[in-house]
């Protein structure tokens, strides 16, 4: 595909730096000289240094040819213009516009494609939905849930001294007795696919692919509790803050944008939660925009503030204040005062594996939350619904077998898959099935598969 990306910060650079990796052509256009000369030094495509809110420039990419054109600059109304402009003279692309502020993603806007804007990505609105979803899992697993499917795919790690270790994975799924993949095991810095015969290791951490009502099994077989959550204190009560309190609150305002996509995720009624915020006009409004939320008034950086007991008694404490450092301290030290679960939302991506080395739960990147959903939107127009798998060389794709597919009536064992290609778990109807080589595929199956990054080509060319 041709993509013309505006914008060559963070989230820019990293998208383009994916995208290219997966054979496709990238555009970037930036207008700082310094963004725009590291990405021509570092990624391989072409780079244009001017703003991306004028035709000339947007000729000059050919984004008459693109078929996505994302804006992701740190300003709202560039991308929103940008994209306007895009779709109004080429009419082609499909436009992605990350926007911040939430006057600009009112429900109409969200629903409805405005000023050309197919697609409106919110990293405030998407960062609190990931934290609400790991909520509902107790805060165990930074999770990764199917659009479409009853499965979820959370990352388990093996803990230190579990009677699972230096045993093969087959073992595992024997003692747990329930109906769960590991299609992938990181361990350390490498990623492998396992076999039953795989020797599980302490600190291993394992892919489970299962069905969501399945996984407090899987904790409890590891030797993990689960932990009931019910009492949370959220540090911070910004943009990011506010949406966690409303996706969670039981009596969000009428004004919620998600609040329907949330029911089958969420159980938003019980609830009890407490804000502390160090502005006092934020605390303010949000006590009279929640009435049945506690709303306190103080600066957690303050010296005795955790030592006084103000956080005593919380099964979770969310830290999703501006400064992303002070989120991931604030989370060690409140663990430390006797609070069992922590989640961090930071900015930057690298920030997520030093949450876990710092002790953290779950820690959220607004960046890594953006550009998974970008690369999600931009696939999902191809095919159904692909997951990247962070870090790692693999992906994971779910997918529909419609009538006219030259894949029904075939066996696995017929459709000849390369090595790095796997079929994982097919849903069919209320039936989960783990195929093995004589299972034959059916018009309507839902299918989820597992492949390497360059096997993309022959999955585009496999599912067409």
């Amino acid at each position: 595909m041709k993509i013309v990306i505006v914008g060559a910060g963070r989230v820019g650079f990293q998208l383009a730096k994916t995208l290219i990796k997966e054979g496709h052509e990238i555009t970037i256009i930036e207008k700082d000289i310094h963004k725009a000369r590291h990405a021509a030094n570092m990624l391989d495509c072409f780079v244009i240094n001017e703003a991306g809110n004028n035709q000339k420039t947007l000729d000059k990419a050919d984004v008459e040819h693109a078929d996505f054109f994302v804006s992701v600059t740190d300003s709202d109304e560039t991308n929103i213009i940008a994209c306007g402009l895009a779709k109004s003279i080429y009419k082609k692309p499909i436009t992605i516009a990350r926007v911040k502020k939430f006057e600009y993603n009112k429900r109409e806007i969200l629903e409805n494609s405005i000023f050309g804007i197919d697609y409106i990505i919110n990293p405030d609105i998407e960062t609190a939905l990931r934290v609400v979803r790991s909520i509902e899992t107790g805060a165990l697993s930074p999770i990764n849930l199917f659009d479409t499917l009853s499965l979820q795919m959370q990352v388990i790690k093996i803990p230190t001294g579990s009677d699972f270790a230096k045993k093969p994975l087959q073992h595992f799924r024997a003692v747990c007795g329930k109906l769960f993949l590991v299609p992938l095991i990181q361990r350390d810095e490498e990623y492998s696919i396992p076999r039953g015969s795989t020797i599980l290791e302490e600190n291993d951490h394992l892919y489970v692919l299962a069905s969501s009502g399945d996984f407090m099994d899987i904790y409890r077989t590891l030797g993990i509790t689960p932990q009931n959550i019910r009492k949370i204190v959220i540090i911070g009560g910004g943009t990011t803050g506010e949406h966690i309190i409303e996706m969670l609150s039981s009596k969000n305002p009428a004004k919620s944008i998600i609040r329907g996509l949330l029911k089958r995720f969420v159980n938003i009624n019980r609830y009890q939660i407490h804000v502390v915020d160090q502005d006092y006009d934020r605390c303010k409004y949000l006590a009279q925009q929640y009435p049945d939320i506690t709303v306190s008034h103080a600066d957690i950086s303050q010296e005795g503030f955790l030592e006084e007991g103000n956080l005593e008694g919380y099964d979770l404490v969310i830290t999703s204040t501006d400064s992303q450092e002070l989120n991931l301290l604030t989370g060690v030290l409140a663990k430390k005062m006797g609070i069992k679960k922590a989640i961090a939302v930071v900015h930057k991506i690298p920030y997520m594996s030093l949450g876990e080395q710092l002790g953290l739960d779950v820690t959220i990147s607004l960046n890594h939350s953006v550009l998974n959903t970008i690369i999600k939107t931009i696939y999902k127009k191809k095919l159904h619904t692909i997951y990247p798998i962070e870090g790692s060389s693999f992906e994971m794709l779910e997918t529909t077998i419609l009538s006219a597919s030259p894949l029904i009536g075939k066996t696995i064992k017929e459709l000849n898959l390369p090595q790095e290609v796997l079929i994982l778990m097919i849903e069919r109807g209320e039936e989960q099935i783990i195929p093995d080589g004589n299972t034959k595929l059916q018009e309507g199956d839902r299918i989820i598969t597992i492949f390497k990054q360059e096997k993309r080509p022959f999955m585009e060319d496999f599912l067409e």
